[in-house]
């Protein structure tokens, strides 16, 4: 029997974030320099993996950033903020928003405090952001204020992720209500189911499920949560332990 198109994809996909994932493994410590002992093993082993890129433009951003880390940090050639945003947002479009945060850190000076908008285009995830945040001196409640104010726009990038590990989860009630709706975000980010199963699960002080019961008065709480724990064991262990003591408040 021939492989079904959704599976042939899924398998794409996979073999892709594998790809990804072993190159960024060789990239990630060259971008503080590494010792000169552990450069030539590293290129054959980058090599290898980059013979299985067959898009050219792709590969050709690959090799670019490769031989960018490969220099001593004093002598790298850095490229304009547009550049870094055009191919940043190529990478991840083709699967490998790893290595697009890597080129965004390797650039991060690039990225001024006032191009905000540039960094939330170009960022990959909530570590990359907070590196920006650091780079820049930009002011993180700031930058909270700014994310919060357009929640749909927020949602879809990596901007989420950074405010989900900033804030209480009492000033994010927009945000919660969108992770209840479970709409899908851009492939490369976490999808809003596994987000709260993981915020869930890491609750310990019952803050995220305070949020949570407080956005659905229209279900029981019993409901809400055989919704949220139902694939989730850390998450109903961690939902167990706080739901009691909800339950007793009378707005709940």
């Amino acid at each position: 029997m021939g492989t079904r198109p959704n599976q042939q994809s899924a398998a794409n996909l996979n073999s892709m974030s594998s790809l990804q994932s072993n190159i960024a493994s060789l990239m990630r410590p060259l971008i503080k320099g590494i010792p000169a002992s552990g450069t030539d093993r590293s290129r054959k082993r980058y090599q290898d993996l980059r013979s299985r890129i067959i898009d050219q433009q792709l590969g050709t951003i690959l090799d670019r950033l490769w031989n960018t880390l490969c220099a001593p940090p004093t002598e790298r050639t850095l490229v304009s903020r547009s550049e870094v945003t055009e191919q940043a947002i190529y990478l991840t479009e083709k699967g490998m928003h790893e290595i697009s945060d890597i080129l965004f850190t390797l650039h991060v000076r690039a990225f001024p405090a006032e191009s905000l908008e540039d960094v939330l285009n170009t960022t990959s995830s909530a570590e990359a952001l907070s590196t920006w945040v650091d780079s820049s001196e930009t002011d993180p409640k700031a930058l909270s204020a700014h994310l919060q104010a357009s929640p749909d726009s927020t949602f879809q990038r990596a901007g989420m992720d950074w405010l989900l590990k900033h804030e209480r989860p009492s000033q994010l009630g927009p945000f919660v209500a969108l992770l209840l709706g479970n709409n899908p975000r851009p492939q490369h980010l976490p999808q809003p189911a596994d987000l709260l199963m993981e915020l869930l699960a890491k609750d310990a002080q019952g803050t995220w499920l305070d949020a949570v019961l407080a956005l659905v008065a229209n279900r029981t709480p019993a409901e809400v949560v055989a919704t949220l724990i139902l694939h989730s064991r850390p998450a109903l262990d961690s939902v167990l332990k706080n739901l009691p003591s909800r339950l007793e408040k009378p707005n709940v």
